[in-house]
C-alpha cells in the first residue's frame, strides 16, 4: 500500500512540474501573437500600428532590447521601451515591435522589443 501511495504521488509530482516547465511559453500575450510553436519559431511583430501607411516615419533611429530564457527556467535581460530607447538616445518614440525566438521545445528564447524614433 505504501509503494502505490509513493508512485502515486511521484506521478503527480513529474505532470506538475512537467505542467510548469512546458506552459511557460503560453502565459506571454500581447496585442499581436503569433503561434509559438515547441519545436522552433521567428517572428516580428507590432506592438504598435498607428505609424507606416498613414504618412507617419518610424524615425532615424532604431534601438533593441532583448530577455533571454534558457530551458524556461532562467530568464535575463531587460526587454523594456526605455532600455530600447536609451541604447541608442531616443527621446521620442514613433513605432514599436516586438520579436521573438524559440529554439528546441522552449530551451533558449528571446523576447526583443525594437524600438523605432528620434
Amino acid at each position: 500500500m505504501k509503494a502505490k501511495k509513493m508512485l502515486v504521488i511521484g506521478f503527480v509530482a513529474v505532470v506538475a512540474i512537467s505542467v510548469s516547465i512546458f506552459s511557460t511559453g503560453c502565459i506571454g500575450t500581447s496585442n499581436f501573437m503569433p503561434p509559438k510553436t515547441p519545436i522552433t519559431a521567428q517572428w516580428t511583430a507590432p506592438v504598435s500600428t498607428e505609424c507606416g501607411d498613414n504618412g507617419i516615419t518610424f524615425g532615424s533611429k532604431v534601438g533593441r532590447s532583448t530577455n533571454y530564457s534558457y530551458f524556461s527556467l532562467v530568464s535575463s535581460g531587460d526587454c523594456s521601451v526605455v532600455a530600447a530607447a536609451k541604447s541608442v538616445g531616443i527621446t521620442k518614440v514613433r513605432h514599436i515591435e516586438q520579436e521573438y525566438k524559440n529554439v528546441g521545445f522552449f530551451m533558449y528564447q528571446e523576447m526583443t522589443v525594437i524600438v523605432y524614433g528620434d
